[in-house]
């Protein structure tokens, strides 16, 4: 880690951003600031986006919905208030409703090398 990524209060800072089509032929490309976090520097960072449900997840009611793409990149930030260039992309498949009322099946980590993994 860089040492000019270790913000006051030993924070690390990070912007992610998000983009989803609502076609599957189609690659999401309209990417907007999905979240902008800021995670302790002993924790391992990760992102949940509660507005995607992945497809086929057990919070399902039944039938399943429409699929679309999601892609996300992450930016870290330092202390400088610097942006960095992004991070490579990660994709996974939404799913439109219903659903019941808990929490999606849907982490999205960002491991130390700022790339993204589905779990």
């Amino acid at each position: 880690m860089e040492p000019d990524m270790v913000r006051p209060g030993n924070l690390k800072k990070y912007k992610v951003y998000a983009a989803a089509d609502s076609l599957m032929t189609l690659i999401p490309n309209n990417y907007i600031l999905a979240a902008t976090l800021e995670i302790h520097s002993d924790s391992i960072p990760a992102y949940v986006d509660y507005n995607v449900h992945i497809f086929g997840c057990p919070y399902s009611q039944g039938t399943q919905g429409e699929k679309y793409p999601v892609r996300y990149y992450v930016k870290s930030v330092d202390k400088y208030e610097d942006i960095s260039v992004p991070s490579d992309f990660v994709q996974t498949v939404g799913e439109t409703g219903p659903f019941l009322e808990e929490e999606p099946d849907n982490l999205i980590s960002i491991n130390p090398d700022l790339s993204l993994i589905h779990i």
